[in-house]
């Protein structure tokens, strides 16, 4: 077991009693929610992790390297914010996708842009879930004081690459 798998499970055993005493009617929904979205989970999660598999054999690891390699510097990080910002898919596609463009080649630093705009920027699900929910104007207001985030990131993950280069072991 890894840390955060017992963290989460301590929480959830020490949360149980109070949410008993102040809420008992929750419990019966929020297991039903439970069992439903660990069902989804469970269904997904080994076709995306073969979907993951099969792309690591189709992308070639020097184009991965040659547009997204450390060697890329900030036109790494740029490149490597606008794939993040447009490729849709949840956290289960996701990781193993990240980590065959790591194994592939992929820096530091834009891998750090990667995610970051992934995270942050996902315009998929801007366009899928938050304008339809949130509206246009929110949608726009948030774009437009987060973009940057992901080549910030990116930023100071290039220059940490470069300090920890710099400082002996």
């Amino acid at each position: 077991m890894n840390f955060g798998l017992v963290t989460l499970f301590v929480l959830a055993i020490v949360l149980f009693p109070l949410v008993m005493h102040r809420h008992p009617e929750a419990i019966r929904p929020t297991l039903i929610t439970m069992r439903q979205q660990f069902t989804m989970i469970l269904l997904r999660m080994p076709f995306a992790l073969i979907a993951a598999a099969y792309l690591g054999l189709i992308i070639p690891p020097d184009a991965v390297a040659a547009v997204l390699g450390e060697e890329g510097g900030a036109r790494g990080v740029l490149a490597a914010f606008l794939i993040g910002a447009i490729i849709p898919g949840g956290p289960v596609m996701m990781f193993p996708l990240a980590l065959i463009l790591w194994r592939s080649g992929a820096g530091e630093a834009q891998m750090v842009s990667f995610l970051t705009s992934w995270t942050v920027v996902a315009l998929q699900r801007s366009l899928t879930f938050e304008i339809p929910l949130v509206g246009v104007k929110f949608a726009i207001f948030r774009l437009a004081s987060s973009w940057m985030m992901p080549l910030l990131a990116g930023g100071i993950a290039m220059g940490l690459v470069a300090w920890t280069a710099l400082s002996p072991p």
